[in-house]
């Protein structure tokens, strides 16, 4: 778990806990969660003993293991509201990974960045492992693509010009004119599908997810090795666009 960059350090750790929760999906020990989070085990007790006195967090004297309880859920459930007619954006986000059978990413526009902010991962032995927070330059990932979509083509090309102006001397630059052909056809189909932008042999089918206003942009997609997607690249589209109509009336 990343510190530092402007985030207050007990913010982070607590924000952080949670989010090794989600990933996990399971009741944890002291020792797991520290190594998760990378901090100390005394320190990792201090907060798991806080948030248990706060009723966030409940112990399991037998399994000598810690678990959130039923209040954290609560905390944002009425945020499914403004998004989703049929469940959570989590069911939603479920329901298309068991349908498509890969990890499923949601992101959101984080300055020039893509940030996952929610991962449900694949269960298949060959998958695409991401973790939620991860960041990339927009004009890297086919869901930073479909974000930049969204924008004027004037601004689309000053965020290009500004990754390229502020990257590392070893950072990858990025052509603005190429990004522009894959924006435009981003727009002219619907999605976007460019293999092995990141990783080779792994890619994402990604569309642009209905936000209710005020929230920033958002888009899903589906990460998984690239021959799979190919194969299986109209039924997943179909399906993910199916559960989106579903839960998000779009």
């Amino acid at each position: 778990m990343a510190e530092g960059e402007g985030v207050v350090k007990s913010a982070g750790r607590v924000l952080g806990l949670l989010q090794i929760f989600a990933e996990h999906r399971r009741a944890m020990r002291v020792s797991e969660i520290a190594q998760a989070l990378g901090i100390p085990q005394s320190s990792t007790s201090m907060l798991l003993k806080t948030l248990t006195a706060m009723g966030y967090v409940s112990f399991d004297a037998e399994a000598k293991a810690f678990r959130p309880t039923l209040r954290v859920a609560l905390l944002g459930a009425w945020l499914n509201d403004e998004f989703s007619r049929e469940g959570s954006v989590d069911e939603m986000m479920v329901a298309m990974a068991r349908a498509t059978q890969d990890a499923i990413i949601l992101g959101v526009e984080s300055g020039v960045y893509s940030e996952y902010i929610h991962v449900v991962q694949s269960e298949q032995a060959l998958r695409y492992a991401l973790r939620p927070g991860t960041r990339r330059p927009l004009p890297a990932t086919n869901i930073g693509r479909v974000l930049l979509s969204l924008k004027p083509d004037d601004e689309i090309e000053r965020i290009v010009r500004r990754i390229n102006a502020e990257a590392a001397e070893t950072d990858h630059r990025f052509d603005v004119a190429e990004t522009m052909r894959a924006i435009r056809a981003i727009r002219r189909e619907g999605h976007s599908f460019s293999h092995n932008l990141i990783s080779s042999g792994a890619s994402v089918i990604a569309l642009p997810m209905p936000t209710p206003a005020g929230y920033k942009p958002m888009a899903i997609g589906v990460g998984g090795p690239t021959d799979r997607l190919v194969r299986g690249h109209d039924v997943i589209l179909a399906e993910m666009r199916r559960l989106i109509a579903q839960y998000l009336g779009s």
